[in-house]
């Protein structure tokens, strides 16, 4: 079963001043997972010296050297999460090595963005497709002209309405209370299935004659 957000914790939040930026990245430091960060954050934040970026996780690198308009939280308290999603024009999303390989394996936290209405940008994978459709509910960039053609193309209105698209997704499919219905379901279904295969008559072969 997939993972899965409280929506009572996961939703959107008033746009603040503390957290607002155009692009934002928030994970753990993971070295097969930097080269994607370099192309679709790093060199973004180089290439538009005028906008704002905010890069939340720990265990970076000291030697790691950020564009002066990166702002960077080692350790963000989950309690704002939701804040920063909210105040993000776009908000990337990058897959572990391991779970691109596997396929089908979304990250909670890219449920949790999309349930405080966030625009996602996101790296592809097997069965993405099957989460978010791709334009319509979240943004599948190749490298950083394609992230910058967000930053300038994309109207307000038309980064809001993928967001509401992706929010309305999750909240319909990937809440807790829905993954609790549909482990609740599976488990009908077994035990339906076992309480039918005990019910079935049991065949009694013939008794062979005693001369045979």
């Amino acid at each position: 079963m997939y993972c899965s957000f409280d929506e009572r914790l996961y939703r959107r939040r008033e746009v603040g001043k503390r957290y607002r930026c155009d692009l934002s990245y928030m994970g753990t430091y993971a070295p097969d997972r930097q080269p994607k960060i370099n192309e679709l954050f790093v060199k973004v934040a180089e290439r538009e010296p005028d906008r704002g970026f905010i890069l939340a996780g720990p265990q970076y690198p000291k030697s790691i050297r950020w564009p002066k308009n990166v702002r960077r939280i080692e350790h963000l308290n989950p309690r704002w999460h939701p804040h920063l999603y909210s105040s993000s024009r776009f908000v990337l999303n990058v897959t572990r090595r391991d779970m691109v390989a596997c396929g089908y394996s979304p990250s909670v936290r890219l449920f949790e963005a999309a349930a405080c209405g966030a625009t996602i940008v996101s790296d592809n994978w097997p069965g993405l497709e099957t989460f978010f459709r791709a334009g319509s509910e979240l943004l599948l960039p190749t490298s950083a002209e394609d992230v910058r053609s967000y930053l300038h193309d994309l109207s307000e209105s038309s980064i809001r309405r993928i967001g509401d698209a992706a929010q309305a997704r999750v909240l319909e499919a990937h809440t807790s209370r829905q993954r609790a219905i549909e482990f609740e379901d599976a488990v009908r279904s077994t035990t339906n299935r076992v309480s039918e295969s005990q019910d079935e008559p049991v065949e009694t072969p013939e008794p062979v004659p005693a001369s045979l």
